[in-house]
């Protein structure tokens, strides 16, 4: 169920970081800096909870694609033309990343799950 879950996220951090590279100008603003302070804590005590080294490898790429996005609200360098397009095609190689290390979580999951028949 978790490796369903992580799959389906960074399917839809995929999605929505593909939709992002074609467009001009992408305007942060103060919500998505709450955001993404928001994400990083979360996703750092959801990482202590887990002791699977996938898992962790995942919530580390996301705290890592959030930190990023933390980053540039503090240097305004960073949302030039240049910089900006570096952005994009960083997050879609961190959530690309995410997602594969995820499919190899569900794939795992679904290959090598217990059968409940045979275990008494």
């Amino acid at each position: 169920m978790t490796a369903l879950m992580f799959v389906a996220f960074c399917a839809l951090g995929l999605v929505m970081s593909w939709g992002v590279l074609g467009q001009e100008n992408v305007h942060h603003n103060t919500s998505r800096f709450f955001g993404d302070l928001i994400a990083i804590v979360v996703l750092a005590q959801v990482f202590t909870t887990f002791s699977c080294l996938r898992e962790r490898l995942v919530l580390g790429l996301l705290i890592t694609r959030f930190g990023v996005g933390l980053v540039v609200k503090f240097v305004p360098a960073l949302s030039s033309q240049v910089g900006d397009d570096l952005l994009k095609r960083a997050t879609l190689v961190l959530w690309t990343l995410a997602l594969l290390v995820s499919l190899s979580m569900l794939y795992s999951a679904l290959r090598f799950r217990p059968l409940t028949s045979q275990t008494k």
